[in-house]
């Protein structure tokens, strides 16, 4: 399915979905606001319902934290006017507001969006908070990047979707 804009999705996409955007060049936290969904090589993954309802609710649900330090995050999402930012201690920032953590949502969200298999096994062990916690998800498959091409975007824009 050719995503190139947001009439792409509302034409080809019937039920509902999440806006999913990470880099992986490496795994440094950045600030929120530096992810932007781009209409740019968008892959569309089908999750089961259950995944997808666990996941868009729990991102709906979410509470406002007491805390309100705001850290850096390595992935974002879109879905129904907020934009979501994560990282890899589980801390969810939902519209530059620090939400409780939840770290099985984060961990279940970079899994089914594919991120995991950016890096080694390796690099997640050292770096990811959520992988030590939780190990390596069911079907990770690491994917290098540059043995596929020098020229690939280190960058994915992502439809999650049922």
């Amino acid at each position: 399915m050719d995503i190139k804009s947001q009439e792409d999705i509302d034409k080809n996409i019937a039920n509902s979905y999440i806006k999913v955007s990470y880099d992986y060049e490496n795994l440094d936290l950045k600030n929120c606001n530096d992810f932007v969904f781009e209409f740019k090589d968008v892959e569309v993954i089908k999750l089961r319902k259950s995944d997808f309802d666990e996941i868009s609710k729990g991102l709906i649900n979410s509470k406002l934290s007491s805390v309100q330090t705001t850290t850096g995050s390595d992935f974002s999402l879109e879905y129904r006017g907020y934009k979501f930012c994560m990282n890899h201690l589980g801390n969810i920032i939902r519209n530059n507001r620090r939400m409780n953590d939840d770290q099985d949502l984060g961990y279940l969200i970079k899994s089914k969006s594919n991120y995991y298999n950016h890096f080694t096994e390796e690099e997640l062990v050292k770096n990811d908070s959520l992988v030590n916690r939780l190990g390596l998800p069911f079907g990770y498959n690491y994917i290098d990047s540059l043995a596929v091409s020098k020229d690939v975007l280190k960058k994915k824009n992502i439809i999650l979707t049922y």
